[in-house]
């Protein structure tokens, strides 16, 4: 066989279909690379979901996946999930994607999690009844189950979740359910989205969570009440009492928040931290001031020293007690060296240090290691050389704050001016926009008509 009849056969044999390798998703498209990579890529979504929910791969009806148009076309994409009853009981589920420049593989993901939640549903309630409720999978579930996945893959959505919570933004059971994905800007769809995840992780971490999950999911479709009803009774140690299940929702919010020791700090979250855990804090005791204020001071480079040589010793005294304990800085050592459980206090200093180093920065972390040493020293009464290591290593952080500013600033640069992609990030205030520059409807009441002609006339 010739070259040129090897490539005819394989053009007859590619009819424009791909199925992938569990044989459920059935791509058509005219690109045979995007038609594998979609295969690919919904794969993937699945085994992430079933992984999550601890179910095997079992399942009944088949995914059609219509691709229209190209990526690199110049439009708005659009991910349309259907689901279609069939004769003889079956069903089609389909996504239609017309792709543009704008497409988004996180959109995809979005209707695949909607069927493949669907085809659960379907499979454990083939009925002809299951599809007669109006919108049988609640936002949350789908939005939450997604962005779950992404937690558990990625420590940036985790940092994410929790410097939402520190803010408290994140919304309630309540308003999980009752709100519209439609309705929401980016930022409360930021919130949504990351309250929906915490809401589905608490549920997984709940006894025999994920079996309860798939109990859920499965009775969306002859459940006659409320989605929240129906929650309470699959789940019953979250609502025992009225107020019980947002209580408990609360302790699982802040036990979610709390960052693990994977969550690497930036650079500038790294400088902030470090500043803390160097805070020296005793705690107020009249008798310890006594003796440390009669203590020969080498050197008036601590706070109390400059505002005592202002004349200033009782507004400075009463300044540094504020919340009955006294703060100091690392490098005001020597006003505090001669403090009664000195070793007791530095320890907790230390102890901060020490779990800093796990979330530092790396370049923070031999600093961290330098700083630690430091209060062995001034444990030890040892202040030989401290000046001169305070004074290195001042300027190493520093260097590093000036870099990390510079970077984000030319990142900013480089986003603003230089990007041939759009982002998408700001195509909801693009809409907005569009939304107010379009002339109002014209009005048919009597005195719009009649301003009309008024206004032709004149």
């Amino acid at each position: 066989m010739s070259f040129a009849e090897g490539v005819n056969l394989n053009q007859a044999v590619d009819n424009l279909v791909s199925r992938s390798s569990s044989r459920q998703f059935i791509v058509h498209g005219k690109d045979s690379k995007a038609r594998g990579a979609v295969c690919v890529f919904c794969e993937g979504v699945k085994e992430d979901l079933l992984s999550l929910i601890r179910l095997r791969d079992r399942w009944r009806y088949p995914v059609v996946i219509q691709l229209r148009g190209d990526t690199t076309n110049i439009r708005s994409s659009s991910i349309k999930p259907s689901i279609y009853k069939l004769p003889g009981g079956s069903y089609r589920l389909q996504i239609d994607a017309f792709l543009g420049d704008s497409f988004k593989a996180e959109s995809l993901r979005d209707g695949l999690m909607h069927l493949l939640l669907a085809e659960i549903i379907l499979k454990s309630n083939p009925d002809t009844q299951a599809l007669s409720k109006e919108k049988i999978l609640p936002d949350w579930l789908r939005v939450g189950l997604a962005r779950a996945i992404e937690y558990r893959k990625d420590r940036e959505s985790a940092m994410l979740f929790s410097a939402i919570f520190k803010q408290g933004k994140v919304m309630s059971i309540n308003q999980i359910f009752e709100s519209e994905l439609q309705d929401m800007n980016s930022v409360s769809e930021a919130v949504y989205r990351t309250s929906c995840c915490g809401l589905v992780l608490a549920l997984l971490s709940q006894r025999d969570g994920p079996e309860k999950l798939r109990k859920y999911i499965s009775s969306l479709a002859i459940h006659k009440g409320s989605s929240i009803d129906l929650l309470e009774k699959v789940f019953p140690g979250t609502a025992e009492s009225k107020n019980s299940m947002e209580k408990w929702w609360a302790l699982k919010l802040a036990e979610l928040a709390q960052p693990t020791v994977t969550d690497v700090l930036s650079p500038l979250k790294t400088e902030a931290e470090l500043d803390n855990c160097l805070k020296i804090v005793f705690p107020k005791n009249e008798e310890r001031v006594k003796q440390s204020s009669a203590q020969p001071k080498k050197s008036g480079r601590g706070i109390l020293s400059i505002l005592r040589f202002n004349g200033k010793g009782k507004e400075a005294q009463s300044k540094s007690n504020e919340g009955e304990r006294l703060e100091f800085q690392i490098d005001e050592y020597r006003e505090f060296i001669n403090y009664p459980d000195l070793a007791k206090a530095l320890k907790r200093n230390e102890n901060r240090l020490l779990y800093l180093s796990y979330r530092a920065f790396p370049l923070h972390r031999p600093m961290i290691h330098e700083y630690q040493k430091i209060l062995l020293q001034i444990v030890d009464g040892n202040v030989k050389g401290i000046d001169q290591k305070l004074s290195r290593i001042s300027k190493l952080r520093s260097l590093i704050s000036r870099s990390s500013n510079d970077a984000n600033d030319y990142l900013n640069w480089y986003e603003a001016t230089q990007l041939k992609i759009r982002s998408g990030a700001f195509m909801e205030y693009q809409k907005t926009l569009n939304e107010l520059n379009r002339p109002l409807p014209p009005r048919n009441d009597k005195l719009s008509k009649y301003l009309d002609e008024i206004e032709n006339e004149f």
